[in-house]
């Protein structure tokens, strides 16, 4: 191989694949490196954990094709040359020439792995900033859980799901899609595809996704997705498995309704937590009336209430939850006042920002009379 190439490009390349590497194995050197390749006048550089893969197009001059392996421990160096690169190899010895000289060893590029290919079934289109921005319900996913499919992120139709059992998210993607199957991304892959995308790109990235049939259950499986952007192609396993009925643990009717500022709750919410840390399920109690009080459980050492400001609708209830939790949803959410939805007491409580149909939380209660059992998402 001899090529020609902007250091300024390689490195930026290198930046975004050291992403996918840093949890590698380095019992595994192969996987440990990149593959630069030159062919059909066209130069990629691809990283790939097993899991996941990552090639990116590299704009530059092919003279002679080829392709090699550059290790990470190589990847300091070369930030650190400049101007225009010519690379080449000579067997498993590759030369760089440009300011400063480099020479190393490398391997066999066909021991790379291969990364899967015929992953062509279109599912849809969405914009790079608008899908980076919906990665952030991967807060709400079950980091261990002995099914698998709750440590991942549901892509079913039009909606983005997710759930720790505890709590659940739920986004609208305002796509067309035309997978029937579930899509569910490990977390692993959801991770690295927010630190590869752009949150100021408003082009779109274009979905693919592959099949393999399960002939024991007669079922076809979805195996990998492929996300295609304007310079770089990402793609992933699947979490083999089936997501519950998610819509069936989202409450339809509701008893009391709560419109509060999200900072005030915030500050209250930060200001119990401090008595409540040690307990196990963090409990928080809202007795709701003509207003909203917040309170810690009775029977502890100490204790705390507070009357927030809100507008309130529905039935007098008194319900427990989980600080901590209400905590992550709250962080998360943009807008600046809420729309609290209680659906009774042993019932979950749904969560939306003003003016935000797009994105919705569910919270399960804590057993307000047995604070220390908690209750999970029934999904």
């Amino acid at each position: 191989m001899n090529i020609n190439i902007n250091q300024a490009e390689l490195k930026n390349a290198i930046e975004k694949l050291e992403k996918m590497l840093t949890k590698t194995l380095s019992s595994i050197p192969v996987i440990n490196s990149v593959l630069l390749q030159a062919e059909n006048n066209e130069i990629t550089i691809t990283a790939y954990n097993l899991s996941s893969a990552l090639i990116l197009n590299i704009d530059g001059e092919v003279i002679t094709p080829g392709s090699i392996l550059i290790d990470k421990s190589n990847f300091k160096l070369i930030k650190k040359l400049s101007g225009i690169l010519n690379i080449s190899n000579d067997g498993y010895i590759v030369t760089i020439k440009a300011n400063r000289n480099l020479k190393f060893n490398s391997i066999d590029p066909e021991q790379f792995p291969e990364v899967p290919k015929d992953i062509d079934k279109e599912a849809f289109n969405i914009p790079e900033n608008i899908f980076k921005d919906k990665l952030k319900i991967k807060a709400f996913a079950a980091k261990n859980h002995f099914r698998a499919v709750f440590t991942g992120v549901l892509i079913s139709k039009d909606n983005m799901v997710t759930s720790n059992t505890h709590y659940l998210a739920k986004y609208k993607l305002n796509i067309e899609n035309k997978c029937e199957e579930q899509i569910i991304l490990p977390i692993q892959s959801v991770d690295e595809l927010g630190k590869i995308l752009d949150k100021k790109n408003t082009q779109e990235l274009q979905f693919y996704y592959s099949t393999e049939e399960d002939e024991e259950n007669n079922l076809k499986c979805l195996k990998y997705l492929k996300i295609v952007g304007k310079d770089f192609i990402f793609i992933t396993r699947l979490i083999e498995g089936v997501f519950p009925n998610h819509e069936a643990v989202i409450p339809q009717l509701f008893c009391a309704n709560i419109n509060i500022e999200k900072r005030k709750l915030q500050d209250t919410l930060e200001f119990a937590m401090e008595i409540v840390k040690d307990e196990k399920t963090k409990p928080i109690v809202f007795e709701i009336t003509n207003q909203l009080k917040i309170c810690t459980p009775e029977g502890m050492d100490k204790s705390m209430n507070e009357i927030l400001p809100s507008e309130i609708t529905g039935e007098e209830t008194n319900m427990c939850f989980n600080s901590e939790y209400m905590g992550h949803i709250l962080k998360i959410m943009s807008e600046d006042k809420i729309n609290i939805k209680m659906s009774g007491v042993c019932s979950p409580a749904v969560f939306i920002g003003e003016d935000n149909e797009d994105e919705l939380y569910v919270l399960v209660p804590v057993n307000l009379k047995k604070p220390e059992q908690e209750e999970d998402v029934a999904v």
